[in-house]
């Protein structure tokens, strides 16, 4: 009796499991008739959930960073909870759980890969604005622009390896596209980088992004598995001394532990020239005297500007952002600084210099202005030095360089990467204009242990 009451037990079970993944069959299998679906997430065991975007740049189907932020705008992302069998939205910055299942619409994922994201592709009658001869006009004009780019993009490689590119970004190329951009580095870099060798162009994906008229080191992820980590790198900070790790265990099982747990780093380094203060001018500087130091302008030679930035979001929300800085050389208007952020928030480096310090980027005409003759004498020559004119840019630069990255890859087994970007031809001129040294110039090495 007993016996026969544990066989009909089993059936029983064996039926609900059934039951329940022909019902997740079927829930998945209506959504897939015009939705595709996402490659189930998988979280390794001592790693944090990932996010919705973050899993969709490592899993999901090859597309522009910029089509997969719209896709979320538009709230056209959605997820399959196995735990409740139900479908729903997700925001892009919602941790997934082991298991689920992202889904897209066929028709925006279509509409983005084809490059139709509801702006008229470059050179079209559309983006030239009118038919006939105009806009034969126009089509010219954009395709040398693009091309123009496409060039300055692959001249632009400093280091390449399995999981990363690094390319020095010119001045006047957005990272992303967006209302009133047509061209982006997200959108070229594919052609532009299509026939390096070793280069799945289809797979670069963008993790971080610099200002449209900042310089310098940029990292391109080569696979999605180094999206996710170089992303999240980015993403915990760049605080000095990360990648060094110290365990209260000792001999080679404590050292490798210690390794095996090293998540990966990034630190990253600025140059940056700013517009100091004259001497007796109504709010030249904007520090309070004494709390930095150097009074009639002069800014000390190091310290570190904590200063909250307003945050990307519209919330009005406050956050927290830090940058160590110190003073390369220091003339009677200008000054040239190396900047360290600890913390990544959107314009960080121009708040910090302009209200931390008191002392504008020089070309920043959002948050600075020229404040003499000597720094609008000083802009004017360097714009004639170059600044991407290839383009039929016309913008006065922005001196703000990323100068250096050092790249320590998780576990810590392999070595640290530098990259360093030489600088652009408006940064040479003005340093021999002001009479500072030029730098050594290198691109990539090993870092030192």
């Amino acid at each position: 009796m007993a016996r026969n009451e544990r066989c009909f037990s089993a059936v029983r079970l064996l039926r609900r499991c059934s039951t329940t993944a022909n019902s997740e069959k079927d829930t998945l299998g209506r959504w897939l008739k015009e939705w595709v679906a996402v490659p189930q997430v998988v979280a390794p065991e001592g790693t944090e959930p990932p996010t919705a975007l973050s899993w969709l740049r490592r899993r999901g189907p090859a597309l522009p960073e910029s089509a997969l932020h719209k896709l979320f705008r538009q709230q056209t992302v959605r997820v399959y909870d196995p735990a409740t069998q139900r479908v729903g939205r997700v925001s892009k910055g919602r941790q997934l759980a082991p298991g689920a299942t992202l889904l897209l619409p066929r028709a925006a994922v279509a509409a983005a890969a084809s490059g139709r994201e509801g702006a008229a592709p470059p050179g079209s009658d559309a983006a030239s604005g009118g038919a006939g001869s105009a806009g034969s006009r126009g089509r010219a004009l954009a395709g040398q622009q693009v091309q123009a780019w496409l060039a300055q993009l692959r001249s632009s490689l400093l280091h390449q390896e399995a999981d990363f590119l690094a390319i020095n970004k010119p001045a006047g190329l957005a990272c992303q596209g967006g209302t009133g951009l047509a061209l982006s580095l997200d959108c070229l870099m594919g052609e532009a980088f299509r026939d390096v060798p070793g280069v799945l162009a289809s797979q670069l994906r963008l993790v971080h992004r610099l200002d449209k008229q900042t310089t310098g080191a940029l990292l391109l992820a080569q696979n999605p598995d180094a999206a996710a980590w170089l992303a999240a790198a980015f993403k915990q900070g760049s605080l000095d001394g990360a990648g060094s790790s110290s365990s209260s265990s000792s001999g080679a099982a404590g050292r490798k532990a210690a390794h095996a747990a090293q998540p990966a780093s990034i630190r990253k380094t600025y140059w940056a020239v700013v517009a100091r203060g004259e001497e007796g001018e109504p709010g030249a500087a904007l520090r309070t005297p004494g709390q930095l130091g150097g009074g009639r302008g002069w800014l000390p030679r190091s310290g570190c500007v904590r200063l909250a930035v307003p945050s990307s979001k519209e919330t009005g929300e406050a956050l927290p952002a830090e940058t160590r800085y110190r003073v390369l050389h220091q003339g009677s208007h200008l000054a040239w600084l190396e900047l360290r952020p600890s913390t990544g928030r959107k314009h960080q480096l121009r708040l910090h210099c302009a209200h931390g310090l008191g002392a504008p980027i020089l070309g920043d005409s959002r948050y600075g202005q020229v404040r003499s003759g000597a720094q609008a004498a000083a802009l004017a020559t360097v714009q004639q030095a170059g600044g991407g004119a290839a383009a039929g840019r016309s913008e006065p630069p922005l001196f703000l360089h990323c100068r250096q990255l050092l790249v320590r890859r998780p576990g810590g087994r392999q070595a640290a990467v530098q990259v360093t970007a030489p600088l652009p031809a408006p940064w040479c001129a003005l340093l021999e204009q002001q009479g500072w040294p030029l730098p050594p110039e290198r691109s990539a090495r090993p870092a030192a242990a």
